[in-house]
């Protein structure tokens, strides 16, 4: 159970089909699961008896609405990170800040820490909000070239 205190999830994007019902106790797990916190702190956090906690988890789980995150500390570097604003703001102005944040928030990504397995994703849905063609060409471009100095 160590092990699983240490886990971290996060909310998923599914889109739902059918209708779910929430009982009490989900809704208020749903609402605390953070990426950025461990199952043992939003343990403490909602406050549920464990069994309470542990069947609320398991239905998240199998309604796919919560996944469970890479382990922690497998992030892409802040240099990259840079990288990409950089690029983004030369080719786009000030809005490049934006669009990074923008797409961070649509991924739940806290804090400009990105899973390393979730980058390619990340450059593809910037890329995507990149209203000109070419600029969304030559941004992908780009960073392929800079994650390929990032990523063993």
């Amino acid at each position: 159970m160590a092990n699983l205190l240490d886990a971290h999830f996060r909310k998923t994007n599914r889109e739902s089909g059918n209708d779910i019902t929430f009982d009490p106790d989900m809704l208020k797990l749903l609402l605390a699961i953070d990426a950025g916190k461990n199952i043992g702190q939003i343990a403490k956090e909602v406050g549920l008896p464990p069994a309470a906690f542990k069947a609320s988890l398991v239905k998240l789980v199998k309604l796919q609405l919560i996944e469970r995150v890479e382990e922690t500390g497998d992030y892409v570097h802040d240099d990259f990170l840079k990288t990409v604003s950089e690029t983004l703001i030369q080719l786009m102005g000030p809005l490049g800040e934006v669009l990074i944040e923008e797409v961070a928030e649509e991924m739940q990504i806290r804090g400009r820490k990105i899973p390393k397995s979730t980058l390619a994703d990340f450059i593809y849905n910037i890329a995507r909000e990149i209203p000109a063609e070419k600029q969304s060409n030559e941004f992908k471009k780009t960073m392929l070239e800079e994650m390929k100095k990032y990523i063993e």
